[in-house]
């Protein structure tokens, strides 16, 4: 039987081969030797360069820093849409009012508070090429659709604007400018539908890049974040700003007593988790928790004060709506948006969450409120009867009734 042994000798790597055999050794051509060796060497690096093939492309399923920047990117500027048109709105809520008011120092004015940012728009389509083509063309096309959405709200807006400029109002009395907000109204509602759009896109986009992505502690915490979310944004989706609040028209009172108990119930499950993330994506998991009693803070809040005095006039439903506007913008959407951001240098790559817009109505149906005193009912008790006792009672177990009497006192 032949065995070959193989004898490295000096930093040449100069090789000698040896054929063994019970009777003694052999040398086996150099030559041959090389032959092998090289076969070795071609054959480690195809399997080398097959492997770096591998790594250089995405794992199916599993997202990368820069797809998820691209998903971002729409995010940012469906948030930075969404300030341009809370401003509009706030300022449709701050002018209306004067446009009926009776006034001798002066006219009602209106300045459109906005100039659209082509920043954020401009980034989410360049940086679109680190999807597929088919998701970015999905996306954008989305993204085209607010855009226009806002375009056409910022166009109503800067001529009501104009309108104001040229003093028109003195021609008609503001008749053109109620118009105008009638179909600001319009604008409003649809674009809330091509931002829900978007929404929906990038959650699918989202979904379909992290398909195989290993379940986490950051994953669980991110998906219970996103769910309180879309609760509290469908709560609010329940009623509109009436910017005619002198009318009582009413609000989603029992959905707002249902929705106290889910969110009191659904924090209380919150509190019971305990999930394992590092600092500081950690510290908005708690921040989280902490907003959302917040908002059952207000909601608590804005039932109890639903009084007779608040159902005079719509002022106290338009307050507790744009007071959890606010909440939901501030902390429960930043609070997430943030956990997102710091849960990236841990290997976690999430999407984030898109502001809420409000919308207003002009409502002018009064909801008749009922006054109506219950009656006192009383409970229902059992007399104690009492019978004469011929011996008179021991002074321990007078002292210890006595205990008990000035105990309720005190405590009464």
């Amino acid at each position: 039987m032949w065995t070959l042994i193989v004898s490295k000798s000096s930093i040449f790597f100069k090789t000698r081969v040896f054929a063994r055999k019970s009777s003694g050794f052999r040398p086996v051509g150099e030559a041959m030797v090389r032959v092998f060796i090289n076969f070795l060497l071609s054959l480690f690096m195809r399997l080398a360069r097959i492997v770096l093939l591998y790594l250089s492309y995405p794992v199916l399923g599993q997202i990368t820093s820069a797809q998820q920047k691209a998903l971002n990117n729409y995010v940012e500027y469906a948030n930075q849409s969404a300030d341009e048109v809370l401003a509009v709105v706030q300022s449709i809520i701050t002018y209306y009012p004067t446009i009926h008011e009776k006034r001798s120092w002066g006219a009602a004015r209106y300045a459109c508070p906005i100039q659209l940012e082509d920043y954020y728009l401009t980034t989410a389509r360049s940086q679109s090429s680190a999807l597929s083509s088919t998701l970015s063309a999905a996306l954008n096309g989305k993204l085209n659709t607010l855009r226009e959405a806002s375009e056409r709200l910022d166009g109503k807006c800067k001529e009501l604007d104009t309108y104001h400029k040229l003093e028109d109002y003195k021609n008609d009395n503001y008749v053109k400018a109620e118009k105008m907000i009638d179909e600001l109204q319009t604008l409003l509602v649809d674009y809330r539908k091509k931002q829900k759009t978007l929404q929906l896109e990038l959650e699918t986009a989202h979904k379909k890049l992290t398909a195989t992505t290993p379940e986490s502690a950051y994953q669980k915490v991110d998906l219970r974040m996103r769910d309180e979310i879309a609760r509290e944004e469908a709560f609010m989706n329940s009623w509109s700003f009436n910017l005619n609040e002198e009318v009582h028209t009413g609000w989603p009172v029992d959905a707002l007593a249902q929705s106290i108990l889910d969110t009191d119930a659904h924090l209380i499950e919150m509190q019971k988790m305990k999930p394992v993330l590092k600092y500081p994506a950690s510290s908005m998991w708690s921040s989280f928790q902490e907003s959302l009693g917040s908002v059952l803070t207000v909601k608590r809040s804005a039932l109890d004060e639903y009084n007779f005095e608040a159902k005079k006039s719509d002022k106290h439903s338009n307050d507790v709506y744009l007071g959890l506007i606010n909440y939901f913008n501030g902390t429960l959407v930043s609070d997430h948006n943030t956990f997102v951001q710091f849960s990236e240098g841990d290997g976690y790559r999430g999407l984030k969450s898109i502001k809420f817009v409000p919308l207003f109505e002009i409502r002018i149906g009064q909801k008749a409120v009922a006054v109506s005193v219950a009656p006192f009912k009383d409970i229902t008790r059992t007399p104690v009867t009492t019978v004469a006792q011929k011996s008179a009672i021991a002074k321990p177990v007078f002292v210890t009734l006595s205990n008990y009497v000035d105990f309720i006192n005190e405590t009464w």
